[in-house]
C-alpha cells in the first residue's frame, strides 16, 4: 500500500497491509504535525503532492527496501491538504 489520501491515515490499515503469518514483529513509525518549527509556532501544515509522481516514488523506494531485505514487507500513506497540530501526515 503506498497512497496518498486527503482524509485521516489509518495505522491499522498500513498494519494490515504489511501484517503475514511469518512476521515476527511489525515496526509503525507515524510523523505528525508538531506546534512548533526553528522556535516559530506552527497552527498547521498544508500538502500538495503531484500525485501520480509522489505514489511511483514511494513505491520504488518501498521496492528497494524490499529488494535490499527479503520477506520486508512495506507500506506507507501521505496525507495531503490542511493539516492541524497533532494530525498524523505520515505512517
Amino acid at each position: 500500500v503506498f497512497e496518498l489520501s486527503s482524509e485521516a491515515l489509518s495505522v491499522e490499515r498500513v498494519i494490515a497491509a504489511v501484517s503475514h503469518p511469518t512476521a515476527g514483529g511489525i515496526d509503525v513509525f507515524v510523523g505528525v504535525v508538531r506546534d512548533h518549527n526553528e522556535g516559530r509556532a506552527v497552527t498547521r501544515l498544508d500538502y500538495e503532492a503531484y500525485a501520480t509522481m509522489a505514489v511511483a516514488e514511494m513505491q520504488r523506494i518501498g521496492d528497494e527496501i524490499a529488494a535490499a531485505m527479503p520477506g520486508v514487507r512495506v507500506a506507507a500513506l501521505h496525507r495531503v491538504g490542511t493539516l492541524g497540530v497533532g494530525d498524523a501526515a505520515v505512517i
